[in-house]
């Protein structure tokens, strides 16, 4: 029995809890950008202890699909948060999309463009920092529910610690290929893969 008991915690361990009551701004107070240049020590032990490998059910903006270079299915999507952590021409979340899901919702992913209201469910992967997105995983998608315009989405801007809105005026390394959903995406900075090394600063 206790070893029964034992496997049970070790796999709900592997497949993360899910955080029913997490927003995406507390996320962002615990592990956005200025926690982490202010003080990344503090950011990664929020991560490790709060969200790492957990399971959130969030809503978000498309800013860009991505294929893979295999097969040309949707491999991940770049999503802008509201309100976003980062400037207007950059994605807040690599969503990468499974295999299964991808074929499980072809004609949705296919179909969707830039500016895009979806709401996902996905495993908190890798926490992101200046140089990269949050990475996280889908275990599903569904929508969209409207569509916006990215430039209109408000910015978390910092005083001291505070945190607060303006409106904005401004990878894992997964063998994707980037698709552009519309002009305004080609001028977006990219970031760069995440990887297990830490960032050089």
């Amino acid at each position: 029995m206790r070893y029964f008991l034992l496997a049970k915690l070790n796999l709900k361990i592997w497949l993360g809890i899910e955080l029913q009551n997490t927003k995406w701004e507390e996320y962002i107070t615990d592990c956005g950008r200025n926690v982490i240049l202010s003080n990344q020590v503090r950011a990664k032990k929020n991560f490790e202890i709060k969200y790492a490998k957990n399971i959130v059910s969030w809503e978000g903006v498309l800013q860009k699909k991505i294929l893979t270079s295999i097969n040309g299915e949707v491999g991940a999507l770049h999503v802008k948060m509201n309100p976003s952590d980062s400037k207007s021409e950059i994605a807040d979340i690599q969503l990468t999309i499974p295999h299964s899901l991808a074929s499980k919702h072809t004609a949705l992913l296919n179909g969707m463009t830039q500016g895009d209201v979806f709401k996902f469910k996905a495993n908190i992967v890798q926490m992101g920092d200046e140089f990269h997105y949050h990475h996280f995983e889908a275990i599903d998608v569904a929508g969209p529910t409207r569509k916006i315009d990215i430039s209109t989405i408000p910015t978390m801007t910092y005083s001291g610690n505070a945190p607060s809105l303006r409106k904005s005026t401004e990878s894992i390394n997964t063998g994707l290929v980037p698709v552009e959903t519309s002009s305004e995406t080609k001028k977006e900075e990219e970031k760069k893969p995440v990887t297990d090394e830490k960032a050089s600063r």
